[in-house]
């Protein structure tokens, strides 16, 4: 039997396995966060806030995300991403099952804390972050160790749906399929069930 309500599941969903990586103000209207995600420090990653009034208006991408190398001096930009960050937060999770811890960058909530993030797989092998394309759409985003199963929740009303993927070998998300809605306040197998299911399938 399963009962998750709002503040369980968003509690889990914050476990990122670590603090909230602090920035620091670069300008008194900027922001910045740097990390350097690989044991190789040449390489860094920057989270910058144009402009600290710009995180009111959701239309507008108001943040850049600079991943670069340096070496002999020299520095040379890997890749740069616009984007919409309403607070300058990453966090690290593994959300591919390789056991490495992937980068969060927030992106925006909603009126029931529906919270969804931006997600850069870390591969220090290849020296690679790689984004995944629409992960940011999945609110309230886990994962489900045992299962290997990215689950995301959306709360509406005194409900909750939810929805599995994984990330391919492309780096692409996977629609599992197996989706439902629950009461919030309710006891069911359902969640159960839809794991039943994806391991019998394999995908």
């Amino acid at each position: 039997m399963l009962l998750i309500t709002a503040a369980i599941f968003t509690s889990l969903m914050m476990n990122f396995n670590g603090p909230r990586l602090k920035g620091q103000r670069a300008a008194p209207d900027t922001f910045d966060t740097v990390i350097r995600p690989f044991a190789d420090k040449s390489y860094k990653l920057k989270l910058h806030i144009i402009s600290e009034d710009s995180t009111r208006n959701r239309d507008k991408n108001n943040s850049v995300i600079n991943f670069t190398h340096s070496i002999n001096g020299k520095t040379s930009v890997v890749f740069q991403d616009s984007i919409y960050c309403m607070t300058p937060w990453i966090y690290s999770k593994d959300f591919d099952g390789d056991g490495v811890k992937d980068i969060l960058i927030f992106h925006i909530d909603g009126a029931r804390a529906n919270a969804r993030f931006y997600l850069y797989l870390v591969k220090p092998l290849l020296k690679k972050l790689v984004y995944v394309k629409g992960f940011e759409e999945l609110p309230n985003a886990d994962f489900d160790r045992k299962n290997k199963v990215i689950t995301s929740m959306g709360l509406f009303g005194q409900s909750q749906w939810f929805k599995f993927y994984r990330i391919n070998g492309k780096y692409r998300l996977v629609n599992l399929g197996h989706s439902f809605i629950s009461k919030t306040d309710e006891e069911d197998n359902k969640y159960e069930t839809a794991m039943k299911s994806i391991r019998r399938k394999k995908y």
